[in-house]
């Protein structure tokens, strides 16, 4: 067969290095479009976007030309190194060195759309960890605590 086809729906969680509400309200559309961008130029979709000061959440189908480690080495890479020259704070803006990836099939798309576009609402009901946590256990994913390197 000459052809490749695919549909690689992943759902992808970065959370800022020691939780920092570090992603400013002023800016985080250029971040979301640099992100954008990015995808974009690799072959990736972007489906739907979203987050808090200290997270994102990035819905996309993937290109599978491209590794996903390298492809969220590389946007994390990119929009740390956008952060800090158009943005630049007192504090050094990096993304925690893990990340949450899981897949999504084509029925559930419109389910983690929703999911996304409700940060602002979910969040005042529920912290991140206790998201985190909740995502990593729907999943099945084993984990142990702490979860992140700087609790």
């Amino acid at each position: 067969m000459s052809n490749t086809f695919s549909q690689l729906y992943l759902h992808v969680v970065l959370a800022v290095q020691n939780h920092g509400p570090l992603i400013h309200p002023e800016w985080k559309d250029e971040l979301y479009d640099i992100i954008t961008d990015y995808l974009g130029k690799r072959g990736h979709t972007l489906v739907s976007i979203n987050g808090m000061a200290d997270h994102i959440h990035v819905l996309l189908n993937l290109n599978p030309s491209q590794s996903v480690s390298d492809m969220i080495k590389l946007l994390k890479q990119e929009s740390s190194e956008w952060i800090n020259t158009f943005h630049p704070s007192t504090q050094k803006f990096q993304w925690h060195e893990g990340y949450v990836v899981f897949s999504c099939s084509k029925d559930h798309v419109k389910h983690e759309m929703a999911y996304i576009a409700k940060q602002e609402t979910h969040h005042k009901r529920i912290s991140f960890r206790e998201e985190y946590k909740a995502l990593l256990n729907k999943q099945e994913i084993q984990f142990q605590e702490p979860l992140f390197t700087n609790s």
